[in-house]
This record gives C-alpha cells, structure tokens and sequence, in this order.
C-alpha cells in the first residue's frame, strides 16, 4: 500500500508498478483505490499477464574504446583501436544452478579479436579458439547461478576513404546453450569502424594583399571533429618567416597545442602575429598556415596558405626617399636602420613604385559579396586613370581567377575604370556594409562619352602614398534573368455517381473555404474529380518557353480522360501543350489538368497535388535564376501545391490550414498558456508543404483537432 498526491476532478495519472516473476505462471494484478477521509473503496482487475522465465539470458554491454570510454553512441569505434565489450549470461535466481553451460562467440568484419577475459574465480571456465582462420571462440565449463560475465577486446581495422560512408562493419553473435547442448538464448551486436574526420578554417583579421613592416595581424583557426568518434589530434602553427608570435611567454615561433575533440566539438585559436622587416627589400612575400598530427606525427591536415605581400613601412619609405634626395639629414645608425644602400647619391628624379590589384567575379546571387562558388570574370578591361591629369596610363586584362595587377605605379592620386558587356552586366551593390574589403565591389557605374563608351564602372579615387593598393574589385551582376514561376488555384470540383456528374464548385470559388452540401447517400464510392488552373508566370527579363509540366499523382489517383496529359511513370503525369508558345517578360500562360480519385461516403478525403516546370528553353541558353527544374525540390518558384479536403459534411477547404486554424486561435492560445505551466514548449517556423516529417505531423493534429481528418 502507498499514498499518491492529491488528484483533481477528472485528472489521470500513470502508476508505475514492478513486479519479480518467480515462476511462469499468469500473474492477475488486482487493485484497490480508497480517497483519503472516505470509505469509498474501488477495485479493478488487470488483464492478466503472461510471464515467460528463461533458464538463461545473455545480455550485452558496449564499453567504447579503451583510451576514451563511452562514445556518442554505443555501436560506434574508432579504427585501430580496442573495442571493449561485456556479455553476461542471466541466470533467474529461483531457479536451480546451471551447470556446463556453454557459450559461443563468433565475431565477423573488419575487427581481430584482442582477449576473452573470464574473473580470477572461474578457474575452472576454459576459453578456446575454435577456428585459427577465424574469430570464433567457445566458453565452457560454465556454472551459472546468479550471472556471469566476460570481457571480450577487439581490435578495430582501418577504414580506407573507399569505403562505403567511411565505415566498416562488424557483427558479434553470442550464444549460450545448457548441459545438453540445447540453445537456451542468444544475442547480436553490430557495430561500426570509422574514421576520425577533422576539419579545420582559417582567416584572417587584415585580410588584405599587402601588409607593412611591423603590421600584426591575427590567424584565426577552427578545428573541428565531424565525425562520430572522439579524436586526438595536435595542432602546429608556424610565423611566417622573418615573423614572430605574440603570447604571453613573450615573442614565439610556433604554436603547438593538443586537442582532444568530442563529436561535433569544435576549439578556435587565434594568434596573433606581428611582422618583420624586409630587411631593406621593398617588398616580401609570407605565406601563413597551420598543420594537424594524428598519434602517430602523421600529418592528417593542412590549410591552404594565406599569402600577403609586405611593404616597406610607409613612413620609412618617405624617409629613405628624403634622404637620397638629399631633403633629410639622418645620423649613420637611423640611416642603417632604414636599409637605404646609397646615401651620397642625390636623385631628385627617383621615383618609387607600387601596385595597384583587384578581381572581378559574376555576382549570380546579387548579394554584393565574392562568394567562394561564384564565378571569377576573366577578360574584363580594366585602366589605370591619372585623376590629376585625367587621363589613362595602363590598361590591363583580368586573369582567368579574375584577377588584374597595375605595377609601378608611382605616388599620386589615381582610379580604376572598368569595361564590360554593359548589355549582359550592371555593377552589383557598391560596398556591401559590414563586409571585409577584399570581397566587396568598389566600382559604381557612369558615363564616359569622351572614351566613346556609355557606361563604365569606376572605382573611388586610389591615394597611393608610399603604399600599395588591393582589392579594388568589380562585381557584376547579369541582367538576362530568366524566371519562369508556376502559380495554381482549385477551379472546380465535381462529384461523379455513373453518368451523373454534379458540379459542386461554382464558377467563382473561394480561394481559402468553399462550402457545399451533398447528401451523403449519393457519394459512397463516387469519383471525385478535382479541376486544378495552372499558371505559369515569366517574372524575369528573357522570353523563353516551357516544354514539359508535371503533375505528382498518389497511388489512388489517376488523369481524367480527354486531356493533353499522359501518365509517364512512378505517379507522374506530363504535359507539352505550351511547348511551342513563347511567353514574354511579364506574361503568363494557362493550362489546366483534371484529377480523380474515389470518395468513400464515411471517410474524409485529402487531395494533395504537387505540379512542377520539368523543362524550360530560351534563345540565349542561360538557366533558371532561381530554381532547378525537374529537381522534385518543394523550396524552388516553379513548383506549387494545392490541397482540397473533403470532409463527411462536404465542406472543401483549399489550402486552408492556417485559415482553419486562425478560427480556433483563442481556445489554442489558452490551452497552450495552460501546457506551458507543467512542460517546456518550443515553436519552430519551417516552410509548408517542405515534407519535414513535423511539419506534416502538425497538419494532421490540426486538421484532427478541427475535425476534417479522421
């Protein structure tokens, strides 16, 4: 007997009981309940129980691997290392002993038995490998009254990036058998070899071409463990040469650190760095990364090199120009520390130079930023312009990675002026906000009449002051967008008894709730056939065509005959009825498609369509902006669903969910303000009709909480 806390009129609450079977007989579960302060006694009877007590049972415990323990998840190891593993045979403890048990073990995959260890007590237990050739082993001897255990080891193999989910898999089956060699019980583990799989991203705080002497910057670098193992792995990050690492031991060469990653774990470390001096050279080249070791000081990773041009100082630069004009006297020591060579010959004409780089790239997404799988622009015209003069100087071409270099170029104030196909292109966003430098567009676009060009893109005005100049890029953004979307709506919907066939829809229909009534006698096994519009919408700024729709049918539905529709396979219908019609920017063409299926009188019916462009052509060969067609992805512009709910009073509901829902919206609120006292409750927004299994989860709720879904 025990007490429960207070119950509340017509609340429920679980009871949990645990019973021991001692034999294996039907357990009959009586219960009696009295309310405190009251003679009111209730009793009921529990079904009754069927209780099955074995002789044995072998029960199985993964342990992890012997250096890291317990690991995400139980089946899962990492390759070259011991698996560890416990299987102990269960023995009911009213039962009598059993003697000469036997246990088999038979282990298959890319894994080697270590050890079968039995407890220091079991001496009379033998362990004996059946098979040299294979990791099957027999356990005998075994007396069992309460449990015994074994400790097996494995060795895990390697797994070559060949393999199929850089996995292997091994299967333990363990069996035990009493005296007379007759099965008593048995038990399989599968389980997984994989590999460590680390990641590791780098980048810089002054992520720019050129840097000066003296300049410190900081590396920033994530190492990440992505795989399903925990990984040890040791980090190494050399300076660049002539360089030194700032930390708090003082100034350093190299950065080593050991990590220890769980799954899914990720460290950063950041180093900061400051740079040496060229050693009286105008300009060096350092190039910075850093490497990964596993156990065994094999190198695992290694970044890509940051590479970063450094200048003289500038000030030092001036200064050195000074006094080889003979404008600056310096003492012998401040002389030398400026690395300057010649100091007697005076050269009022010397002239230093320096450069001038950017890139170009297609900015197909139009978010004003150099993304990594965007395209570099080669061939684009690009001119040096004097602004003090206003007047070309150079002209270059940009490379095939879109990039283009001005070299000596001397002190003064200058621009760069761009050309390109102003037919196809128009400059992107000009310095996207909150973005580093280096993969932002510099250059807006004017008029050039006296270089007979229209238009042309310029850059802001370059001050080049004893330093060199990067990133003054042009983005281009391409003007021939082709887009071609679908729209749809629920046009009509009839109800077919044999040849009767009764209209339910009018010829006006309520795009969100459209109510009938039909008795419910006349539509047992009727077809319902849903007449959907289609219509497809050219939102870009290129003609082109569509040549093939599809419709997704579900198993219980099929095309109304007498259309420019054809069945093709695996529930897809097709349709090339606009194939040879050209639609125009801001243009849209119909079709339309009528679906059957068959109405149960009792139950509710939902149709759910999906219809998708397949195909697509235009004269100037260039692809969908902003969808893939043919992809079956319900994310894209040119896919759209309708859905019609029948309910058993014959109300249609076209795409009405959240509609429905908005009708129940205060009860909702409370009821949910009442759930949020006793649980946690977390709203996600997700896209609809995504085929994200809660999403669907939630339709089916609410529609069962309105009473249109059985």
């Amino acid at each position: 007997m025990f007490d429960m806390e207070d119950i509340k009129a017509g609340e429920k609450r679980p009871v949990r009981i645990t019973f021991k079977a001692t034999g294996t007989e039907s357990l009959e579960l009586k219960i009696r309940t009295r309310a405190e302060g009251t003679n009111v006694i209730k009793e009921t009877t529990a079904d009754k129980v069927e209780v099955a007590v074995k002789e044995a049972d072998l029960s199985f415990k993964s342990l992890g691997t012997e250096e890291t323990g317990d690991l995400v998840s139980a089946d899962v190891f990492k390759e070259n290392a011991i698996a560890k593993f416990e299987i102990t045979a269960n023995r009911n403890y009213q039962l009598e002993e059993l003697k000469n048990a036997k246990m088999k073990i038979k282990v298959e995959g890319n894994v080697e038995v270590d050890s079968i260890e039995k407890d220091d007590d079991d001496q009379d237990v033998k362990i004996t490998k059946v098979n040299d050739n294979s990791n099957e082993y027999e356990i005998s001897n075994i007396t069992l009254n309460r449990g015994k255990s074994f400790n097996i080891r494995l060795k895990t193999g390697e797994v070559s990036d060949d393999d199929e989910y850089s996995a292997k898999v091994f299967d333990i089956k363990s069996e035990i058998f009493n005296e007379k060699g007759e099965l008593i019980d048995s038990h399989d583990f599968t389980g997984y070899v994989v590999k460590p799989e680390l990641t590791m991203e780098q980048s810089v705080d002054k992520n720019k071409t050129y840097l000066e002497e003296g300049e410190v910057v900081e590396y920033t670098y994530k190492v990440a463990n992505v795989g399903l193992v925990s990984s040890y792995t040791h980090f190494v990050f050399n300076a660049p040469e002539g360089s030194r690492i700032l930390s708090e031991e003082g100034a350093i060469n190299t950065v080593e650190k050991d990590l220890n990653l769980e799954p899914f774990e990720e460290q950063e470390i950041k180093i900061k760095v400051e740079i040496g001096k060229n050693n009286g050279v105008d300009r060096v080249s350092i190039s910075a990364n850093a490497e990964l070791y596993d156990e065994d000081g094999e190198q695992i990773y290694e970044t890509n090199p940051i590479t970063q041009i450094v200048e003289k100082n500038s000030d030092t630069r001036r200064k050195e120009d000074l006094v080889r004009q003979g404008k600056l006297q310096l003492s012998d020591e401040e002389i030398k520390s400026l690395g300057i060579q010649d100091v007697k010959k005076e050269d009022e004409k010397l002239v230093r130079n320096y450069e001038i780089t950017g890139k170009a790239w297609d900015d197909t997404n139009k978010n004003g930023i150099y993304d990594e799988d965007e395209r570099p622009l080669a061939n684009v015209i690009a001119k040096l312009v004097d602004n003090s003069k206003n007047r070309i100087i150079k002209t270059v071409l940009t490379n095939e990675d879109g990039s283009y270099i001005f070299t000596e170029v001397p002190n003064g104030e200058y621009s760069v002026m761009f050309e390109y196909e102003t037919q196809k292109y128009s400059p992107t966003v000009y310095k996207k906000n909150n973005v580093q430098d280096n993969v932002t567009s510099d250059a807006i676009s004017i008029n050039r009449q006296d270089e007979g060009i229209k238009q042309v893109a310029v850059s802001d005005g370059i001050k080049i002051d004893f330093q060199s100049k990067s990133d003054e890029n042009l983005g281009l953004v391409n003007n021939n967008t082709f887009n071609m979307s679908l729209k749809g709506e629920v046009t009509k919907l009839r109800l077919v008894n044999g040849d009767n066939k009764n209209d339910i829809t009018d010829k006006k229909v309520d795009k969100t709730v459209n109510k009938f009534k039909v008795s419910p006698f006349t539509s047992g096994n009727s077809n319902v056939e849903v007449e959907y519009k289609l219509k497809v919408v050219n939102e870009g700024n290129v003609p082109g065509k569509i040549t093939k729709i599809g419709a997704y049918l579900s198993n219980d539905e099929k095309l109304v005959e007498g259309q420019n529709w054809k069945l093709e396979h695996d529930g897809l219908a097709s349709s090339r009825q606009l194939e040879n019609e050209e639609i125009a920017p801001g243009q849209e063409k119909e079709i339309t498609i009528s679906i059957a299926t068959t109405m149960d009188k009792v139950m509710d019916k939902v149709l759910s369509n999906r219809f998708e462009i397949l195909e697509t052509s235009n004269n100037l060969g260039v692809k969908d902006v902003n969808s893939v067609e043919g992809n079956n992805s319900t994310n894209e512009d040119d896919n759209v669903m309708l859905d019609v709910i029948v309910n058993k009073d014959f109300t249609i509901i076209f795409v009405g969910i959240f509609a429905a829902i908005a009708a129940v919206g205060i009860a909702f609120r409370d009821k949910i303000k009442d759930f949020r006292k006793e649980i946690e409750i977390l709203f996600v927004k997700v896209k609809a009709h995504s085929n994200e299994k809660y999403n669907d989860l939630a339709d089916h709720l609410a529609k069962k909480y309105l009473g249109i879904e059985k």
